[in-house]
């Protein structure tokens, strides 16, 4: 079976989803640092068993963090089907929930590009289900890498730490996205991918931002581009928050 993709995303201030034209879906979020995304890529066999012919993989750069998800028959960079995920851009939003706050000035606090980022895996190994109790203790393996984003003369500023945890479900089951009374629940089979984003530690602009001195923040715009190797998104006509990325892989957003 050729994979397919979930994308849920959870509820915080200011949401908002958008999706590109080009071979790739970009989706900012806008959440309060230590509110993770929810994301889960569905690349195992569609059924209902754990008996999945395919074995996913997941690749990750460390500069940038951008990572594929691919099925290690094919290897890395030679699955067609193969998903890459990257961080676009990180803003900051003033309280109309549109400006872009802390994009001039000596000490920036929006990143438009996190190409020249550099990335440490901080983890690898079987997830503690204990922890990770909303995946209903589901087996999965968990790789989790991390950044401090840096501003100012000399990179010696810290604006907020940036971390991607990714999750290989090791069988079938049914997980919960979201918190409290907000939440969807979603089927995942074995060899599906969940990742999760999330901001910590962020030092907000706090209205000495900008050329002016004058700009403050109180959002996070987070986008983050899923894109596949065959083809642009077609948005369905009845499913708004389903696109198809090409090659049998669909792409789902989170009303969550």
């Amino acid at each position: 079976t050729a994979p397919g993709v979930t994308t849920p995303t959870t509820t915080a201030p200011g949401v908002t989803t958008t999706t590109t034209a080009d071979p790739g879906v970009t989706t900012p979020t806008s959440a309060d640092p230590g509110v993770p995304t929810k994301p889960v890529i569905a690349v195992g066999d569609d059924d209902d068993d754990d008996s999945a012919t395919s074995s996913t993989g997941i690749d990750v750069q460390l500069l940038s963090g951008r990572f594929t998800v691919y099925d290690e028959t094919d290897g890395s960079g030679q699955d067609q089907n193969s998903i890459a995920v990257q961080v676009d851009s990180v803003r900051e939003i003033a309280a109309d929930g549109e400006t872009v706050v802390g994009n001039t000035g000596d000490v920036k606090h929006s990143f438009e590009t996190l190409a020249d980022q550099v990335f440490n895996i901080t983890f690898q190994g079987p997830a503690d289900t204990s922890v990770d109790g909303r995946f209903g203790g589901i087996q999965s393996e968990r790789t989790s890498f991390s950044t401090v984003l840096m501003s100012g003369v000399g990179n010696t500023v810290e604006i907020g730490t940036l971390e991607i945890d990714t999750y290989i479900f090791a069988e079938a089951g049914t997980i919960i996205v979201g918190e409290g009374n907000s939440t969807e629940e979603y089927d995942v089979d074995k060899q599906d991918v969940k990742f999760n984003l999330k901001l910590s530690d962020w030092n907000f602009c706090g209205g000495t931002c900008g050329a002016q001195g004058d700009e403050a923040a109180e959002f996070v715009d987070v986008s983050i581009e899923i894109k596949g190797k065959d083809g642009a998104p077609v948005q369905d006509a009845e499913k708004g928050t389903l696109f198809d990325l090409g090659a049998n892989i669909d792409l789902v957003l989170s009303t969550k």
